[in-house]
């Protein structure tokens, strides 16, 4: 590990205990605070982790800057408490806890308030580093800081984002040993009293060296399971290839406790209580300097009064309760019938506090609380009770298990929930009924993925209603799009005009759905709607779908290619992400159909439908959205007992894949869904096939890494992505040129073809907008049926070494690159050699039949 990803996470991964604990501990939750604070002074926060392995230290940072912590007892997989009071300065400040163990850290969502005065202003600071420098050359890293309104706590110096020291005075003044040729990123950040922070950059040119002389060896142990007043031997090693360790420097708490010139090296220590950091400084004799990494360690206090557990409450059992008035109020009790009383509790509807008081503790007597409880919302409530025992720096509580209330709505729905009142009659007579259409079912045995977009709009003009998904042929459904509030410059007309009314009382960053009459109240889909069904619509179709097919996933996919703007804001800002990230998962909750989260953002570091957005900061930026939606999801998944999966629609192109952090990224997503489609289109003219498996050095395909195995083979070989993680895409639709002067009887893949213009065609052909054609209208029109060769001048062209498929009609000058059932068959047959997780398409409104059969043929898949 390196020393930077130690610095990141305060060295409390590195904690040492005398338990074992398996895994991460469980995602910390923040309780709710106010928004706004007229100071700063004495503000109180509580935070808990309701489920899953335990912690054994924690921190509360402000804007990034510790401002409490503390120890923790491991009790197995119980919910985990502490809170704390402290003093913070004006303006806004972002909270946030971390959970650790051995294992790792978890962070909370971020908690934003705002406290009235002046805000704090960061600190100055300006960097000196020499220009160049041998390998192997030991140099001075300075630099000057101040602070108009506090002081400079200290300054930490980085070479290439990894920590070299930090200097807690002025001058402050570092050593590096320069051992990278080439290029090195010098860096220094100043952080003042309050915790702002500022930084500076510099280049330093490190060149090579003969002979140059190796720097020394050194690492540092301490025992596990200190206590106070145990006599503790800390103990060094060092040692250095070409000479000899001249002193051994040991630190404990950045104090040199010891200068050692002889081996062992060695100090004793009386142990103190309290968290410490050690580490040891290795000189050799040619002046050269290590530092080990610093190991953090904590010292019980065997003294210390200990908080006993409480005993388990239970809750009473509540039967279903039905809403009036738009309430329903009922009393919820609990009973803690044997163990340690506690001395406060609180009340929780599904991971939210509504309810918390005092007890006085009368151990070993029960405790009981019968508390009103008023709800707003109808459907399925879980409550569980904590009860707390607590002092000056910690809490420990134990939890109930979760008890189920239904409440049922007011009005004419007699059912629960869209489980209870619809009606999926018709959808099991079509099941039984068998496909339509050119589809035939087939048998996943390979078990990869096969899936398809669908989206929302098709309903109108394209007339294809849910009801016309072949769902028995598909794993995944990827349902498009979810859209964001905020701005969103990219999108224009009609469906700009909806996305503002429907987020008229939202705040930025919150998702909604956009055509609200498409997606919940047309009633025409199914004959057994009902008029005064809460949720119609394709919505509704989706609930009847997944009562049908239990077994398919739906999944929302939030952004596309207008839709994408506020996502650079989401990647990059903590409070957007917390906001978004708390709306998609409350809408997947409340339409519960749903199976997970699409991610699709057009693109990261720009290039996408607004050239104004993007930048350098959105590749980290989409890891850190992958991780906190994959712990979102993980949360929910294990208050609802599902597995929700995590895909991102990505595009197929190595220049955009190679600005994404997949190597935090990757390990948290179930599929990177490529697309592998849309390399080239009338948007320019560079012809080329729009969706072809290989590069042919050809002007066919004049774009490096625009082809499948390009970005195959540049995220499973260079970023070491799992080939299980990545599927391939297939367009349900060709891109074209008419116009085009100067091809041969080939195609216009040679230099003297020029010009063009996008195709154009009425809807009842397949054409939508300009430059594209479904695959059903080039069937029918173009290609003469699923195994004609061309007419209407058109002529079928395959193209061998892309494995790509062409109509080419010199007469006109048109160019349509497209899939058909022969380059799907062979993208099947590339993903099943590659070890591919599985192929989807854009967008299944457009398809036949004839390439959702293919891509199941070129998987190996056989006819039920």
């Amino acid at each position: 590990m390196k020393l930077n990803n130690l610095m990141a996470i305060g060295l409390l991964g590195l904690v040492i205990s005398h338990q074992a604990i398996a895994g991460v501990p469980g995602k910390p939750v923040m309780s709710w605070m106010q928004a706004n604070y007229d100071n700063g002074a004495n503000i109180s926060s509580t935070w808990n982790m309701w489920w899953g392995t335990n912690g054994e230290s924690w921190q509360l940072s402000a804007n990034n800057h510790q401002i409490c912590s503390g120890t923790l007892v491991v009790n197995e997989k119980n919910s985990q408490q502490a809170k704390c009071t402290f003093n913070l300065e004006a303006g806004i400040q972002e909270l946030q806890v971390t959970l650790c163990n051995n294992d790792g850290c978890t962070t909370s969502d971020i908690q934003r308030i705002s406290i009235a005065g002046s805000p704090n202003q960061p600190p100055q600071i300006a960097l000196s580093v020499p220009a160049t420098t041998n390998l192997g050359e030991l140099i001075s890293l300075t630099a000057s800081a101040s602070d108009v309104d506090g002081a400079v706590a200290r300054v930490d110096f980085y070479a290439n984002g990894a920590l070299v020291a930090t200097d807690i005075s002025s001058p402050y003044a570092v050593s590096y040993l320069a051992d990278t040729v080439g290029a090195v990123l010098i860096s220094a950040s100043a952080t003042d009293n309050l915790g702002a922070v500022s930084g500076a950059e510099a280049t330093l040119d490190v060149t090579a060296c003969s002979n140059c002389a190796q720097p020394p060896v050194v690492d540092i142990t301490v025992p596990d399971n200190l206590t106070v007043g145990d006599l503790v031997m800390l103990t060094a090693t060092a040692s250095d290839a070409d000479g000899t360790i001249a002193n051994v420097e040991i630190k404990l708490d950045d104090v040199v406790i010891a200068t050692l010139t002889t081996a062992p090296f060695q100090v004793s220590w009386l142990a103190v209580a309290g968290n410490h950091n050690l580490l040891a400084r290795a000189t050799d004799n040619d002046g050269l300097v290590t530092s080990s990494l610093p190991i953090a360690f904590i010292v019980q206090n065997d003294s210390a009064v200990v908080l006993i557990k409480p005993g388990k409450p239970q809750i009473s059992f509540v039967g279903e309760q039905t809403m009036t008035d738009g309430k329903a109020e009922f009393n919820l009790s609990w009973n803690m019938w044997f163990g340690e009383n506690g001395s406060s509790w609180r009340l929780f509807d599904k991971g939210l506090e509504i309810a918390q008081g005092n007890l006085a503790a009368n151990t070993p007597n029960a405790q009981s609380v019968s508390t009103l409880v008023s709800i707003t919302s109808a459907g399925q409530h879980d409550f569980v009770v904590e009860l707390c025992n607590s002092d000056d720096n910690s809490e420990l509580c134990a939890g109930s298990n979760p008890q189920t209330v239904k409440v049922i709505g007011s009005g004419p729905v007699t059912g629960l929930s869209p489980w209870d009142y619809l009606d999926n009659s018709e959808w099991l007579a079509r099941k039984s009924a068998g496909m339509t259409g050119k589809n035939v079912p087939y048998q996943n045995t390979s078990g990869k993925m096969v899936g398809a977009y669908f989206v929302e709009w098709g309903v109108y003009g394209r007339k294809f209603y849910p009801k016309d998904i072949p769902a028995a042929n598909l794993t995944n459904l990827f349902y498009g799009f979810i859209p964001i509030c905020g701005a969103n410059d990219s999108l224009t007309g009609t469906a700009k005009s909806a996305l503002d009314a429907q987020c008229a009382n939202k705040q930025d960053y919150e998702v909604v759905v956009h055509d609200k009459f498409a997606a919940l109240e047309k009633n025409d889909f199914d004959v057994t709607g009902k008029w005064d069904d809460p949720i119609k619509g394709i919505f509704a179709e989706m609930y009847r779908m997944k009562m049908t097919y239990p077994d398919l996933k739906i999944i929302p996919s939030v952004g596309g290619w207008t839709l994408s703007d506020p996502l650079y804001a989401i990647g990059t800002q903590a409070g957007p992400r917390a906001i978004f990230i708390k709306s998609i998962i409350e809408f997947i909750d409340r339409y519960d159909f749903f199976d997970g989260i699409d991610i699709d953002w057009e693109f990261p570091g720009g290039g996408g439908a607004n050239p104004a957005l993007g930048s350098s900061a959105d590749g980290a930026g989409f890891a850190t959205l992958m991780q906190e939606l994959r712990v979102a999801l993980d949360e929910l998944g294990a208050r609802k007992n599902r597995q929700y999966e995590l895909t991102a629609a990505v595009s197929g192109g190595v220049s955009k894949l190679s600005k994404v952090d997949w190597e935090r990224a990757a390990p948290v997503m179930d599929y990177i869904n490529l697309m592998t489609y849309d390399y080239y289109g009338a948007w320019s003219q560079t012809y080329g096939h729009q969706t072809g498996i290989y590069d042919t050095n050809t002007l066919a395909t004049p774009i490096d890494g625009f082809n499948v195995n390009d970005a195959v083979t540049y995220l499973t070989e260079q970023r070491l992505v799992p080939a299980a993680k990545l599927t391939a895409g297939v367009a349900m639709y060709g891109r074209g040129w008419s116009g085009i002067s100067g091809g041969d009887v080939n195609g216009p893949f040679v230099t003297s073809a020029s010009g063009g213009t996008a195709i154009k065609g009425v809807t009842t052909e397949g054409f939508w907008e300009p430059g594209i054609v479904d695959y059903k209208g080039i069937e029918q029109y173009m290609l003469g049926g699923e195994n004609g060769n061309g007419i209407n001048g058109y002529s079928l062209m395959w193209d061998q070494t892309a494995m790509a498929s062409y109509l080419w009609n010199i007469a006109s000058g048109t160019l349509i690159t497209f899939d058909t059932a022969r380059s799907v068959k062979a993208k099947g047959q590339y993903i099943n050699a590659k070890g591919l997780g599985g192929v989807f398409a854009w967008e299944i409104d457009a398809d036949s039949g004839v390439l959702l059969n293919a891509m199941h043929q070129g998987l190996g898949h056989s006819k039920k």
